[in-house]
């Protein structure tokens, strides 16, 4: 081979190689861009995934704040509880106060029927006004019970009291009027005469407590002047009287 053939194939060569390292380092520089590429794709991806995770975690604790924040509020709302059941209670008392109040009225209006007329002429049955007189306890007991609730008006105090005064007054008259009528039909002459001559059962009857008794008899003439016509036919048919 000729020295210029030499040269040329050498020269050929050194382009070949040069060549070749360009293209090698174009490679390289192929493979740094697409891994700084792959790089941020990650990051941008962990960045996202994080972002992601991030915002599941605050749905949780959005819910439980939205949980504890209705928590709050049913609690805020159920505070005045005590108070509702407080006013339920004195609602209750008063209506107690009022049901015994009208119980009282009506059983002193019961023992108010019961008059000197009424129980001389026998217009109601003995066992009736039992039955009448047996009620007072539980009536006068259950109006003091209700009157004692705390708060209870003074007004409403005081006319409860008045009224147990009432029944109490009203049912001692009665008891007297019942038992005067009972001895006096049911009276022997021979103690009737007795009762005449000199005090005895009937006149302390009539007599006790300021002469309740008598005073109330003294007030209804009419019914006075029948018993004083009935003690009169009796003592007619006394011997010697």
């Amino acid at each position: 081979m000729k020295l210029w053939e030499r040269v040329h194939v050498a020269k050929s060569y050194q382009e070949d190689i040069e060549r070749a390292q360009k293209d090698a380092e174009e490679d390289d520089r192929s493979d740094d861009d697409s891994d700084s590429d792959s790089s941020s794709s990650s990051k941008a991806s962990s960045k996202s995934s994080f972002g992601a995770a991030a915002m599941e975690d605050e749905e949780p604790a959005k819910k439980n704040s939205k949980r504890k924040s209705a928590a709050s509020s049913s609690k805020a709302k159920a505070a005045p509880k005590p108070v509702a059941k407080q006013k339920g209670k004195k609602d209750k008392e008063k209506a107690e106060v009022a049901k015994s109040m009208e119980a009282a009225e009506k059983f002193l209006a019961s023992l108010k029927e019961l008059q000197v007329h009424t129980l001389w002429k026998s217009c109601v049955r003995s066992n009736e006004v039992d039955r009448r007189l047996s009620k007072e306890s539980t009536v006068v007991n259950g109006l003091d019970s209700a009157l004692s609730y705390d708060g209870c008006p003074e007004d409403v105090v005081t006319k409860g009291k008045q009224m147990v005064t009432d029944i109490q007054n009203q049912s001692r008259l009665v008891t007297k009027l019942k038992e005067f009528c009972k001895i006096l039909r049911g009276i022997q002459l021979t103690d009737l005469v007795s009762e005449v001559h000199s005090p005895g059962s009937l006149c302390s009857l009539m007599s006790a407590d300021d002469c309740e008794l008598g005073k109330h008899l003294a007030a209804d003439t009419g019914t006075f002047q029948d018993i004083m016509g009935f003690v009169a036919k009796k003592l007619l048919d006394v011997p010697g009287l």
